[in-house]
């Protein structure tokens, strides 16, 4: 059983427009009623159905959402086929999905384990969805960021605009359900966490709305035209939000005619508001402190206060700047002369009957916190770590100084216990409590065990021998009823030293507290000044979150000194000044994904003079390896130089310099420009050198000028694919070539393609398939090709690729089109093969447009025209159809285009497929329409047609298009009584030929 495909997807949207569904919740009823149906009809057995559909579709219930594709339609390479092959698995084999251990790297065993059940609710209900949202319905590994700005999103068609008053609009555009909105950002256009997914279906969308003329929004005239409507109740989810945060939900809705329209939020707590829609210009609604609930959601109900239509056009989610979170009471365990830092407590006196009564937060703030040392320690210690590197962030003074406890005598003193009390904590607040200590310069295990007794009884053991990094963590514990918590010192079990010492330096006590935040400004300014080097944020799945370019500094500063990073989220648009750019993975790999969420990183330039063919590899990101990685949705401009000093066989690339490994880079596209003088090994517009990967929608632009030498391969997408690993495969897929290659060196390279130079993959496979050439090559060399230089790889497949100039060169495995073909249309039609998936489409309202990455707005479709059963003319459109001229046949009226079902087709048409028209014609009133096949008289009251071609249909239309009668005419002459049509004008059509009549 195949699955329902995302919800407000294109391709769904594609299907809904031709009327085949209504939205994903239709397609999976039809899919059930169908399945059973073809196992019975085939002989299969209904018991033999493998359900993966179903299990798809019970996943979509968890914290998962309708995120289960990766285009729409094909499932995503980690839980959608996960849970796809443990459906087959567990069907075929008559397992149980829980009885397989693996699970694809990066997922989490909480999702693994969401999969598998989703697996066994399919089996046991095959045909019905079991819902996973009480067991899986949050994932708690989640990391959740807080909103610090306002949010504005708009309900319908209309995507709002960024102008207004500098405000940032989102626009959700299908009312569907499942649809979602997963990019959004907040008022200055940073991004954030947030999710806006259809939970119920509105009916549907409208654009009546009043142009708002309040002043709680400044909104954009398209986001108040535009609105959801429906009639009984709908629904929206809201998630991604900080849990017990605070927001005030405001509302605007307007129509024409509308109803009153009624919100109901409900997170942590609930509220609801309504609102007069019709002919409303200034009001709006809010609903004060709604807080999210601890899985970050609030849902929105939308209905109607007095049965009728209700509206829903614009969102407003204005965040309360403070949220739950703890505060720190840092206390350092030191000596009486010992500095006082800023933030810390110090406990100055190691003996029984020392008190602080005030302890301070670490903002210098009073927290009602008192400590008592209540059983005396057996001394101090300055022998701690002077560089640590634990969360407590400690000064040198900090961390080398601190007290300790003893279970043998040592030097006439045992002090087995060290106690601490307490007073005034909140007894129904859980805290959270770190311990840190260390001795430097020892061989025996110095074991500290820290124990806490309040309302419950906790203990943890920490090895302070040269620790540097460790800290021993309690987490949920509370204070006895009467705000109190004791805290003892004593030496670990395992203790292997001769006296038993462990230590204790320091301490935190995580408080929960409300924290003021304020919003967030990036540090430093675009255009990046070069040196500037700033750490940006993180968001909710540990993506680093780029605002300018010194975070992006920070990036490659970091992994250049071999930290790792796995995730990088461009949030805006980066300028990185024209200074001098280091790559990320420069000397080491960059092994994490990078996702530019579809900005630009304008005026990169590059010009390193240490690059080497080991280490170093030039581009944005210099070297990846891998294969779980990916590079996706980003825009790159700029500059790079190859200097002459540039040592043989090193790797240039705009994108990645060397990809030894990585898994895809998809929707990337360059138009950096290259200026060679030195003798770089290889050089390709994306990549220099590449191994296994699937380079998918993406594209090259940019001008390759070559004054020095290039050495070894160079391409208009990669200079080379090269393995010797068995089972690597390099994948080309809906690509294009549109830039420059000008080799001036006096040493033409070896290899030379549109596409790929070299192809070396000698134990895997490499494929080459729609893609196209239409930029220019001129370089010499023995190996020269359209598409690819030259191909040692024996799997090797290059197929449906397209090119505008053959520059003299090998042109394999593609063929050649004009630029005619080019901007009609017609070459991107044929770069989508089969129309499985959608890879190119085109816009056909600019003239001389080419094929650019599909978006579902710019679908081509193709148009066949004829006349008199042959034909006429063949047109690319986009939804809005277009026409060829007119025929003209002697003696007939020209009266338009209609497909086998005699539907009438014009100029204002719309179109959601491809389509076969022919021309219709009719002469005089009563007169005779004929040609070699057919022809059509009217004896009084008796329609005669005269066919001797195939069996035909005689369609009879009223003259606004509309059918009136159909009847099928065999090859013999036919005889149709006219039936008592009402006093009019008609035309009777068949096989091409039209008749006027009157009645």
């Amino acid at each position: 059983m195949t699955w329902a495909y995302q919800d407000g997807s294109s391709k769904m949207l594609e299907l809904v427009n031709q009327g085949l569904y209504q939205d994903q919740t239709d397609q999976y009823a039809k899919i059930t009623d169908c399945v059973p149906r073809a196992a019975m009809q085939s002989g299969i057995g209904v018991e033999n159905i493998i359900p993966a559909g179903t299990a798809v579709q019970n996943g979509r219930t968890s914290y998962i959402g309708d995120a289960y594709n990766r285009d729409g339609y094909h499932l995503d390479l980690i839980h959608g086929r996960y849970t796809a092959s443990l459906t087959w698995y567990a069907k075929i084999f008559g397992k149980s999905p829980f009885d397989v251990s693996y699970r694809p790297d990066g997922m989490s065993q909480f999702c693994a384990d969401m999969c598998k059940t989703a697996v066994a609710k399919a089996l046991e209900t095959p045909m019905s969805v079991t819902s996973l949202q009480e067991d899986f319905g949050v994932n708690p590994d989640a990391v959740f960021s807080v909103l610090d700005r306002p949010v504005f999103i708009n309900f319908g068609l209309d995507a709002g605009s960024a102008d207004s008053a500098g405000n940032v609009w989102n626009s959700i555009t299908s009312q569907v359900s499942g649809a979602a909105l997963r990019q959004v950002f907040n008022n200055k256009g940073y991004g954030t966490d947030i999710c806006v997914t259809v939970e119920e279906r509105f009916d549907g969308i409208a654009s009546d709305g009043m142009l708002y003329e309040g002043s709680d929004f400044v909104m954009p005239d398209k986001a108040a035209r535009s609105s959801f409507y429906g009639s009984g109740r709908s629904a929206v989810m809201i998630s991604g939000l900080y849990p017990g945060q605070a927001y005030d939900m405001k509302v605007y809705a307007s129509s024409a005619q509308g109803d009153k329209s009624t919100f109901r939020f409900t997170g942590g707590n609930s509220g609801e508001a309504s609102l007069e829609t019709a002919g409303n210009s200034d009001k709006t609604v809010c609903v004060a402190g709604i807080v999210a609930d601890e899985g970050g959601r609030i849902r929105m109900e939308n209905m109607s206060g007095n049965g009728g239509v209700y509206h829903l056009n614009a969102l407003a989610i204005i965040p309360h700047l403070s949220v739950p979170g703890k505060k720190a009471v840092y206390i350092n365990f030191t000596e009486p002369d010992a500095t006082q830092e800023s933030g810390w407590n110090n406990v100055i006196a190691c003996q029984s009957g020392f008190e602080m009564p005030v302890l301070k937060y670490a903002d210098g703030s009073p927290s009602g916190i008192s400590l008592k040392i209540a059983g005396s320690f057996a001394g101090t210690t300055s022998e701690g770590a002077a560089e640590t590197q634990t969360l407590l962030n400690m000064p040198a003074s900090v961390s080398e100084t601190g007290f300790w406890v003893n279970g043998v005598e040592k030097d006439g003193i045992l002090a087995e216990c060290g106690e601490v009390v307490f007073h005034g904590l909140d007894s129904d607040a859980a805290c959270d409590i770190h311990f840190f200590g260390s001795l430097t310069n020892a061989a025996e295990v110095y074991e500290a065990e820290y124990s806490t007794f309040g309302r419950t009884d906790n203990f943890i053991a920490l090895n302070c021998n040269n620790n540097t990094s460790l800290t021993a963590t309690l987490s949920g514990v509370y204070a006895a009823a009467d705000g109190s918590l004791r805290i003892t010192v004593t030496p670990g079990a395992t203790s292997a030293d001769r006296y038993k010492v462990g230590y204790i330096n320091a301490m935190a006590i995580m408080v929960p507290a409300m924290i003021d935040i304020e919003p967030f400004e990036p540090v430093a300014k675009d255009p990046w000044d070069g040196k500037s080097v700033v750490q940006p944020r993180v968001d909710a799945f540990g993506n680093y979150l780029i605002y300018c370019g010194a975070e992006l500094a920070w990036i490659a500063e970091r992994v250049n000194k071999g930290t790792p990073v796995d995730g990088v989220k461009l949030a805006s648009d980066i300028d990185l000044g024209g200074q001098p750019w280091t790559p990320i993975g420069y000397g080491s790999w960059f092994n994490g994904n990078f996702d530019g969420q579809g900005y630009h990183i304008r005026n990169m330039y590059i010009n390193k003079s240490d690059l080497t063919g080991n280490t170093h590899f030039c581009a944005l990101i210099g070297g990846t390896n891998n294969i779980n990685s990916s590079i996706r949705n980003l825009y790159l401009s700029g500059r790079i130089e190859v200097p002459t000093n540039m040592v043989a066989k090193a790797i240039v690339g705009s994108l990645i310099g060397k990809a030894n490994n990585i898994g895809s880079i998809s929707n990337c596209h360059s138009d950096v420009r290259f200026i060679v003088y030195g003798t770089p090994g290889y050089v390709g517009g994306l990549t220099g050198f590449m191994k296994s990967a699937e380079v998918k929608n993406s594209s090259y632009s940019g001008i390759i000028t070559v004054n020095g030498t290039v050495t070894n391969g160079l391409g208009g997408l990669t200079g080379c694919t090269n393995s010797s690993v068995a089972g690597v495969e390099a994948v080309f897929n809906g690509c294009s070539f549109s830039g420059n290659i000008d080799y001036k060196g006096s040493k033409a390279p070896k290899y030379v393609g549109g596409i790929n130079g070299y192809s070396n993959i000698t134990a895997g496979s490499e494929t080459i398939t729609n893609n196209y050439i239409s930029g220019t090559i001129s370089a010499g060399g023995s190996n020269k090709g359209v598409i690819v230089g030259l191909r040692k790889t024996p799997g090797f497949f290059c197929d449906n690729n397209y090119y505008l100039d053959d520059f003299g060169y090998n042109d394999a495995g593609g063929e050649k089109a004009t630029a005619a073909e080019f901007h009609s249309g017609k070459v991107a039609y044929l770069l989508n093969g089969d129309h499985s998936e959608m890879l190119f489409g085109q816009n056909l309202d600019r003239s001389e447009s080419m094929p650019e990455v599909y978006t579902g707005g710019n679908h081509v479709y193709k148009v066949t025209f004829s006349v008199a059963g042959k034909p006429y003319d063949t047109v690319y459109s986009n939804a809005a159809l277009r026409l060829p001229p007119a025929p003209e046949v002697a003696g007939k009226d020209f009266y338009g285009w209609e497909d086998a079902d005699g539907k009438l087709y014009t100029a204002a048409s719309v179109i959601s497929s491809d389509l076969d028209l022919s021309a219709r014609f009719s002469s005089a009133i009563g007169s005779l329409s004929e040609s070699a096949q057919t022809s059509i008289e009217i004896i009084g009251n008796v329609m005669v047609v005269k066919s001797q071609g195939a069996p035909s249909t005689l369609v009879i239309y009223s003259v606004d298009g509309r059918v009136v009668m159909q009847v099928q005419v065999s090859r013999s002459d036919t005889e149709i009584p006219m039936p008592a049509l009402p006093t009019g004008l008609y035309i009777a059509s068949c096989a091409g030929i039209s008749c006027k009549f009157s009645r």
